[in-house]
């Protein structure tokens, strides 16, 4: 699951959905699952989806994944606990739904009062610069 400091949580979506977005095929009984996030095999909980490329996928055997990317030939490595998003590209699907549930965090434009900018140095409009960091002369 994302940090929600710096994401937004992602709006659910039911596996149908996601197979609608991703391309990958699930099982009619297991259409309407809903997820909430995704996340690499070995932290994903029962409301994540992640993805198996091969048969020496670590975490494989005990993700608690609620969902999986994963080739057709692999489908055996996907535990009982998971549905299986079938596709040909399982860590391309999971980067397209990634970046659906994730996109990229706003900057707020402002700066920390903590923060030590040098005159000298040319900030972007709308850059974000966080506490106690320190910008020196001739950044950019």
């Amino acid at each position: 699951m994302a940090d929600p400091r710096f994401f937004t949580p992602p709006a659910p979506l039911t596996l149908a959905e996601i197979a609608a977005l991703t391309g990958a095929t699930v099982a009619p009984l297991e259409a309407a699952r809903v997820m909430r996030g995704v996340a690499p095999l070995e932290l994903a909980t029962t409301d994540d989806v992640s993805f198996i490329v091969g048969p020496k996928a670590r975490g494989a055997a005990e993700t608690r994944a609620g969902a999986v990317f994963v080739a057709s030939t692999h489908t055996a490595l996907v535990p009982a606990c998971s549905a299986c998003l079938i596709t040909s590209t399982p860590q391309v699907a999971y980067a397209r739904l990634a970046r659906h549930m994730l996109p990229d965090p706003l900057a707020s434009g402002q700066i920390d009062t903590s923060a030590r900018v040098s005159p000298l140095a040319l900030i972007g409009e709308g850059v974000e610069i966080g506490a106690s960091a320190v910008v020196g002369a001739g950044a950019e």
